[in-house]
């Protein structure tokens, strides 16, 4: 019995090392942001003092951003300037833009995959409104969805 248990043994070890999949400790490829990407949807929140006040979204209605392989980008100058450098900070996981229109400003990137990308975009602001008497914090908060 003890040589037909080393048998099997010695045959399924063989068996169990090479049914082993390679590919789970395989790094995932890298996703280029460069090319055309298309909006397909601005979601919005609306805070005041750190409380949502409004939510809501809007498709994109197709606007685009090109951003090329030489640093430059064009776009139609809707979500973001119309023309300018990129830069993509992958370990911060942000998309930096500079234009003469806006100067530089980040965005956080939410998700980046082949075929999508996700940006934040917050502003906040002070506003004064009539029924108070100290300013109120006000703060826009955009996931800006494309796809390409």
């Amino acid at each position: 019995m003890k040589k037909v248990f080393k048998f099997l043994l010695l045959i399924a070890l063989p068996l169990l090392f090479a049914a082993c999949d390679k590919g789970k400790n395989a790094p995932e490829e890298a996703v280029s942001i460069i090319g055309e990407w298309i909006c397909y949807e601005v979601e919005c929140t609306f805070y005041e003092n750190n409380v949502v006040v409004e939510k809501g979204s809007e498709t994109g209605n197709g606007h685009w951003v090109n951003l090329e392989a030489d640093g430059t980008f064009t776009s139609d100058g809707y979500t973001f300037p119309s023309i300018g450098t990129w830069k993509y900070l992958e370990s911060q996981g942000t998309l930096a833009l500079t234009s003469r229109e806006y100067g530089a400003e980040i965005y956080p990137v939410v998700s980046l995959t082949a075929d999508e990308l996700i940006l934040n975009y917050t502003y906040e602001y002070y506003d004064s409104y009539s029924y108070s008497s100290e300013p109120v914090l006000c703060k826009e908060v955009y996931l800006i969805k494309y796809y390409r």
